[in-house]
């Protein structure tokens, strides 16, 4: 049996402490697309250059890919909890893969003996759609704030912002997660924050074109901008109804010409 001795195995814990962080904010496959990016987010947390530099020659190698092939699926015959992959195993995939020495694929071998663990899994598993669960218990804010120019019969123009703050809600789950389904399938971890982001680049946008069709309305009278403020909040409902979503509040309305 392969023995890590107790300094390594400190060393191996931090270096896989963080390359878990990395796997719950952007998910299992960003190790392999975004090789250069852990690496260099390793260096930064002051980890071995060597051993990053091993590991970035792995994931070029898509040794996450070939490992995550050996374990059985849930429900699979052998799949277990403490199911794991034996390291003489993965002495033999890295030697054939990453042609590093004998040395440095032991250093990785140890490595990925810590990341595919049963408990690291296990610690995984539990921020497994935590995100979403997250996004659907609370109320969101998103501050909007658009532009648009009115162009006149006459060929003036005249320059108008508004800006407000929508309170909305997840009111049917399963839409909701109809919409980010991709996202989720990309990233199983994905936080809160980033579902939201989601959403609000689309209502932004929406937003941003209602406004703009608002104050080119005509070309002859001035528009009314507290009138917008009525109108756009049946737009408002239909858009985030579309995605599972439901308007609580619109707040802090405000919208001015600006000087010429």
């Amino acid at each position: 049996m392969h023995t890590i001795h107790t300094k390594d195995q400190e060393r191996y814990k931090a270096i896989v402490e963080d390359v878990t962080k990395i796997i719950v904010a952007h998910g299992l496959s960003f190790l392999e697309s975004q090789a250069w990016t852990v690496y260099t987010t390793l260096l930064h947390n002051n980890h071995s250059q060597v051993l990053a530099q091993h590991i970035l020659v792995s994931l070029a190698a898509k040794i996450p890919t070939e490992l995550l092939s050996l374990l059985p699926a849930k429900g699979q015959s052998g799949a277990s909890e403490n199911t794991k992959i034996e390291h003489q195993e993965l002495i033999k995939i890295l030697t054939e893969k990453c042609f590093l020495n004998a040395e440095a694929t032991s250093m990785l071998a140890d490595f990925y003996t810590e990341l595919f663990a049963p408990k690291t899994f296990a610690a995984l598993k539990k921020q497994k759609g935590k995100g979403f669960q997250d996004f659907c218990k609370k109320n969101h804010e998103f501050e909007w704030e658009g532009s648009a120019t009115w162009v006149t019969k006459f060929k003036t123009s005249f320059e108008y912002t508004a800006n407000m703050t929508v309170i909305y809600k997840v009111e049917d789950k399963s839409k909701v997660k109809a919409a980010v389904s991709d996202l989720i399938l990309e990233n199983p971890y994905i936080a809160e924050e980033d579902l939201a982001e989601y959403f609000e680049k689309y209502l932004q946008e929406m937003l941003d074109d209602t406004f703009c069709d608002y104050i080119n309305g005509d070309d002859y009278y001035e528009p009314v901008l507290d009138e917008y403020c009525f109108n756009v909040e049946d737009e408002i409902n239909e858009f985030l109804s579309k995605y599972g979503l439901a308007l609580v509040e619109l707040t802090d309305f405000d919208a001015q010409a600006l000087d010429e």
